[in-house]
Order: C-alpha cells, then sequence, then structure tokens
C-alpha cells in the first residue's frame, strides 16, 4: 500500500514567542549626590540569566541576576557624582534613576521668601521666622556659605511685623527691601548687609503709611520700588528708584487716587508699571501697564486690557504679576477679571516691550469660575517663563501659546519664585527650597 501525500506528517512547530523583558520599578529611585555606594535593586519580569545589564549605556558586568524578577547593581560613589538621570537598561527594558541635589532647607519654620542668584554664583535667600528677617546663602550643591560665620543670618530684631519685599546683590552687600508694620501700613526700609563682615546698615526709603507692592532691580546699583498708601493729603501711587550705595532717590513718580501701582520692571532704558486704573469711585476697573524712560521718566506708553476685548470695560479686575524678558522683548501680565466667584476669571497678556504703542501681542482669558489662567507670580529665565497660578499650581508657561503648560506641580503654595540658569526656584514645606528643572523634574 503505497500512504497518500502527507501521510504521517503534519504542521512544523512554531517558535516559541520570546517574553518581554520589563522593569516595574528601581528600590531606591533616587540617591543624593556625593552620597556612598549602594545596592541598586532592579524589579521587573523575565530576567534572563545571561541579561546584558547596563547604567547609561555602559555594561555592568558586576550586576546579579538573582531571580527572574530580581537584579541586583552595586552603585558606587562615581555614579552618583553629578546631578542628572541615568537610564537603567536589562535586555533593552529601561527605567529612569534620578541623582538629585541634597535638600536645600533655611529653617523649618520659616516664611515670606525673597530670593535671587548673584553673579558670584550663590542663591541668597531672606525669609521671616517669628516676623524677623533672616539672611542665607547656598552654594550649587545646597550647601550654605556663612557670612562671616552665620549659616543664617539675622538681619531685623525690632519686635515689629518685617516683611521681605525683594534683595538683590551688588558691590559686596545683600541689599534688601524690607517692610515694617506691614500690617498697619509701615515703613519701608533699604537694609544692606556687608558680605565679607556680615555688618548691617540701614536707611529708610518709604514714610509710614505706605504699602509696598513691587520691588524690582536693574542689577547695576539701583533698585525701583512701588508703593500705595495714605501720604500727606490723601491716597497716592509711587514708584521710587534708589541707589542702593547711599539710599539717594534718583527716581520718583507720584499720583493720586489712578492709577495703583501693583508692581514694576525695568531694562536697560525703561521702567514698566502694571496696576489697575480706578473709576473714580475706587473700583480697580481696568488693569494696565505703563511704560516710561527709565532716567527721565518721560511717558512713552500705556496698554489697558479694556482695549484687548471691549467686552472687559464694565468689569471689575485686580492685576497680579508683571515679568520682562530682556531675551525676547516680552512683557508679560497677569490677573483676575470680575470679583464674585463664579464670574471671575483668570487672564495672561503679552507686550512686545519696544513697542511704540505697547500693542498687546496676544491675550487669554478664561471662561467664567476658572482661575488658571490667572498668576499671582510669574518669572522667566532667557525664554522659559513660569507662575503660581489661581488654582494652587506652580506651572511651567508655554511663552507664545499660554494656554498649553509643558508641566504643573498641584498643590503648592511657594510665596515666592525665583528662575535662573535653567532651574525654577521654589520654597516649599517645612523650610525646604526646591530646585526644578525646566522639564519639571525635582532634582532635590
Amino acid at each position: 500500500m503505497v500512504a497518500g501525500c502527507g501521510s504521517g506528517g503534519g504542521d512544523d512547530p512554531q517558535p516559541v514567542p520570546e517574553k518581554v523583558v520589563k522593569i516595574t520599578s528601581l528600590s531606591p529611585a533616587s540617591a543624593i549626590v556625593g552620597g556612598a555606594a549602594f545596592t541598586l535593586t532592579v524589579t521587573g519580569k523575565n530576567f534572563k540569566p545571561e541579561a546584558n545589564v547596563e547604567i547609561d549605556g555602559a555594561v555592568r558586568a558586576d550586576a546579579v541576576v538573582v531571580d527572574s524578577s530580581t537584579i541586583t547593581i552595586p552603585v558606587t560613589a562615581a555614579d552618583i557624582a553629578a546631578v542628572g538621570e541615568k537610564e537603567i537598561s536589562v535586555d533593552g527594558a529601561t527605567k529612569t534613576f534620578v541623582v538629585k541635589m541634597k535638600p536645600w532647607i533655611t529653617a523649618p519654620n520659616a516664611l515670606d521668601y525673597k530670593m535671587v542668584k548673584a553673579s558670584d554664583g550663590l542663591l541668597y535667600v531672606m525669609y521671616t521666622v517669628n516676623e524677623e528677617v533672616f539672611l542665607c546663602r547656598f552654594n550649587a550643591t545646597g550647601e550654605k556659605v556663612t557670612i562671616n560665620g552665620n549659616a543664617d543670618l539675622q538681619v531685623t530684631d525690632n519686635g515689629h511685623e518685617d516683611r521681605p519685599e525683594g534683595i538683590t546683590v551688588f558691590g559686596g552687600y545683600a541689599c534688601m527691601v524690607v517692610h515694617r508694620g506691614w500690617a498697619v501700613g509701615g515703613e519701608g526700609f533699604l537694609l544692606k548687609v556687608n558680605l565679607a563682615t556680615g555688618e548691617i546698615t540701614e536707611d529708610i526709603i518709604m514714610l509710614v503709611g505706605g504699602r509696598l507692592t513691587g520691588f524690582a532691580s536693574d542689577g547695576a546699583g539701583t533698585i525701583y520700588i512701588a508703593f500705595n498708601g495714605e501720604w500727606g493729603e490723601g491716597f497716592v501711587s509711587a514708584v521710587r528708584g534708589i541707589q542702593v550705595a547711599d539710599a539717594a532717590i534718583v527716581f520718583e513718580q507720584v499720583w493720586t487716587e489712578s492709577p495703583r501701582i501693583h508692581s514694576v520692571v525695568v531694562d536697560a532704558t525703561s521702567l514698566y508699571f502694571g496696576g489697575t486704573v480706578t473709576n473714580g469711585s475706587g473700583c480697580q476697573q481696568r488693569m494696565y501697564v505703563r511704560k516710561v524712560e527709565k532716567h527721565s521718566g518721560a511717558f512713552q506708553w500705556e496698554s489697558q486690557v479694556n482695549a484687548v476685548d471691549a467686552n472687559m470695560e464694565s468689569d471689575s479686575m485686580y492685576y497680579q504679576a508683571l515679568v520682562i524678558d530682556s531675551t525676547t522683548d516680552a512683557l508679560y501680565f497677569s490677573g483676575v477679571i470680575g470679583y464674585t466667584a463664579d464670574v471671575s476669571r483668570g487672564a495672561v497678556f503679552r507686550i512686545d516691550a519696544s513697542s511704540v504703542d505697547g500693542t498687546f501681542a496676544w491675550g487669554y482669558v478664561n471662561e467664567p469660575g476658572f482661575l488658571d489662567l490667572s498668576f499671582s507670580l510669574m518669572v522667566v529665565d532667557n525664554g522659559d517663563l513660569y507662575g503660581w497660578d489661581g488654582e494652587n499650581r506652580t506651572v511651567r508657561i508655554n511663552p507664545d501659546n499660554p494656554p498649553v503648560f509643558p508641566w504643573r506641580m498641584e498643590d503648592t503654595h511657594p510665596g515666592a519664585l525665583h528662575a535662573a540658569d535653567g532651574i525654577l526656584y521654589m520654597p516649599y514645606t517645612a523650610g525646604k527650597i526646591l530646585l526644578i528643572s525646566k522639564e519639571g523634574q525635582v532634582l532635590n
């Protein structure tokens, strides 16, 4: 008998699919830069005994495959000598390990921060404890750099309610503006700390009765303060320029009743004031930005928000923040339109600072009841814009399209922000200052 075709045969056996390697977690997931050696545990699925293990593309022959779900890697001090992200790889599956800076701590109960990164590379931080002002400074690794032996120098000791308003570093001095007796409309002082000796000098720069509302430094020895309050014959708003070397007044403009100044910024040639214009009855009716010549005070232009949308003409508005980016010639300002919770809405606008008439480049306004386009704090660093919005989130803002935010941090109450050299500095809880990359990665 002849067997039929295919008799006794069958389909060729199919290869068994190779199981996919996956990394589910790292323990620990991060380390402090400059720390001691430790063992990193990689947990996952389908690890092979001969698995190829790498850190940032470098094969780690010292890795141990414990079983199909666990690998251990000895991490040396050299592996964590620099801040940044490291890619852990097992046969092509990856997970990110983060090398962070050490925590930057001012004082556990610190409040009311103001910060500036100076030309010496240090971050200078003003803060209060029990209504007295202190000063500290950090180097790039988060170590405090002492001032005449003091890691945290107490700057005031007078029993009054002192509030930091701004800080700049110039000519070997930390120059700080402090509002004394803020709750009752107190006085403004310029305090200078000699960084070599720790000696503190004090000059009055605002008489009793005003409220400091803005601070700016030109980086060349002159600061500008904005204030509102009862002065002499009645209510005034003013902007004053002061040389830090001798507290001499080199610029002053004063207005009665309207406008009200809430912020001031400065560039090489001009001053910009942000605030509200009243309607005569005291209602803060329209947000505005005004530009004047830096030395003479000569008026250049004024832009009001109602020029963007005529429907805003009758709305109450409250101004919040103004910032200038000298690298892109952009002014950003923000506020709240409407006073009641069901109609108030956030708004943010941009003006090209060098424009001849202050024409708005764009303006975005929330729907009623939403405040995520309202920023009471805004800072900028080489084109990167950050803010703290009306929903208590710290965000990075797309400067060309503000409704887009590359990242948000929920439930933050920083009170101050500072940005420099690609890092956002943000006070957090228990005296800690977070360092955040422009990608939103917390570095410490």
